[in-house]
């Protein structure tokens, strides 16, 4: 009696075991993340000096890689040379912490502030729906 129990255990842990799998795998076709994932982003990037604000975060995965994009808001003040260093210590912080990260693209925006009014130029373009 206690054979077929057995092999019943055994089949019902197998079935477990694949739909997990390829659940995981499906998410993965379908580009799909962690959510956790996006907001361990955007903890680390806060965390960085010069980062005002993180926006944005996009994140997929390519085979056994992951990619991504974000948004930087940095003092409208700051030289180009010293917000792209801000941009490439996001990048270097990420890098660090996520190893299957592999590409990270880092779009540094300025902070609001009164000389930087009408940046935006493209902003007439973008539809929300």
């Amino acid at each position: 009696m206690a054979d077929p129990l057995v092999g019943f255990a055994i089949g019902i842990a197998i079935l477990v075991i694949v739909w997990g799998t390829a659940r995981e795998m499906w998410l993965r076709m379908m580009d799909a993340t962690d959510p956790a994932l996006i907001q361990q982003i955007e903890k680390t990037v806060g965390g960085i000096e010069g980062v005002i604000n993180v926006h944005d975060v996009t994140l997929r995965w390519l085979g056994h890689r992951e990619r991504g994009k974000l948004h930087i808001t940095v003092n409208c003040e700051l030289t180009t040379l010293e917000s792209h260093r801000i941009a490439e210590n996001v990048r270097h912080a990420l890098f660090h912490t996520f190893p299957a990260l592999v590409e990270m693209t880092v779009h540094v925006d300025p902070c609001e502030c009164d000389q930087a009014v009408d940046y935006h130029p493209s902003a007439h373009h973008l539809t929300l729906s």
